[in-house]
């Protein structure tokens, strides 16, 4: 009998140790770890923070990062996204993977961020990091000051350029009966054409960015001139937004216009540096906040690459010098 139960205690260790090697690599060789920071948690509205992501694997695993795009969540925009960098040890058998983006909100509160998932290509097994909390909150209003009334409300007013986009056809119609018209016109009394003198048309951008440069080379907020400074910057972003897409930019609020630049095709690296001019030139001239130096550097820097980037390109005019 004691001959039997040790043969029948050794099968079954042996069928214990077979089953368990099926879970063995699940938890002994683990290869992926991900994790997610902020370097801060709280920040006021439209300011941003690092969302910095990790991954720890070893050599041999191909890791995919989480494909995100203009936002986290409905209350959390992207600003921007940085490459992924690669670190590895002094053996080169373990490798660090980082990846930095940008967050902000234009809500207040506090905003949970979640899990993040990374897949591992050579299984399609996904880890997740943890949750995370985002605080956003308004900048300190002096309490000490009289107490104004809160502006009334405006009225919307629809850019012409959303009634050309809905009734093109009516006015394509019209274009080509009033050609129509002047080229019978022109046939019939066959008038004596003249060489037109060319007016020389100057393109928005070079404007606006003329402008921008004189108001970066006087500087004037290191005298002390905070307001003055942004106001002048809003208004000749404000002009150019006028001239390069024919909104009514002057009259528009900042959020306004933020809302009918969503059907212009620009990038949203130069929608985020127009905010950022934008809000802040709101938060100096109506909640007296005195903004730091850099933020006016940055305010006047992001102005320019805003036009830069958006500018159109105009084809010279030649005039025409063949006789007639």
């Amino acid at each position: 009998m004691k001959i039997f139960s040790k043969i029948y205690f050794k099968f079954n260790l042996i069928k214990a140790l077979f089953i368990l090697s099926f879970f063995l690599p699940d938890f002994l060789f683990a290869q992926v770890s991900v994790d997610a920071n902020l370097d801060k948690q709280k920040v006021f509205i439209g300011q941003t923070a690092k969302l910095n992501l990790r991954a720890n694997i070893t050599e041999g695993t191909i890791i995919q990062f989480p494909i995100l795009k203009d936002t986290i969540t409905s209350k959390i925009e992207i600003r921007s996204i940085s490459k992924i960098d690669t670190i590895r040890n002094s053996q080169g058998k373990e490798i660090t993977l980082r990846q930095c983006i940008e967050i902000a909100s234009f809500d207040t509160g506090y905003f949970a961020i979640p899990p993040i998932e990374f897949t591992d290509k050579s299984n399609n097994k996904k880890y997740a990091t943890q949750a995370l909390l985002f605080g956003v909150s308004v900048v300190p209003v002096d309490t000490t000051l009289a107490i104004k009334d809160i502006r009334g409300p405006i009225s919307a007013k629809i850019p012409w350029w959303d009634y050309v986009k809905s009734y093109w056809w009516i006015l394509l119609i019209i274009a080509a009966i009033i050609a129509f018209y002047f080229y019978n016109k022109s046939q019939k009394n066959k008038p004596k054409i003249e060489t037109p003198k060319v007016k020389e048309i100057i393109p928005a951008h070079v404007l606006a960015l003329s402008a921008l440069n004189k108001l970066k080379e006087e500087a004037i907020w290191k005298n002390g001139a905070f307001k003055e400074f942004h106001i002048l910057l809003s208004e000749i972003l404000r002009e150019y937004l006028e001239k390069r897409y024919g909104l009514f930019a002057m009259e528009l609020t900042t959020e306004e216009i933020i809302i009918s630049l969503k059907t212009v095709s620009i990038d949203s690296d130069s929608k985020a540096k127009l905010k950022q001019v934008l809000f802040l030139s709101d938060m100096v001239k109506f909640a007296k906040e005195i903004p730091i130096a850099a933020e006016n550097e940055q305010s006047i820097n992001n102005a320019i690459l805003f036009v830069e980037n958006t500018k159109e390109f105009v084809e010279p005019i030649k005039p025409n010098t063949d006789k007639l």
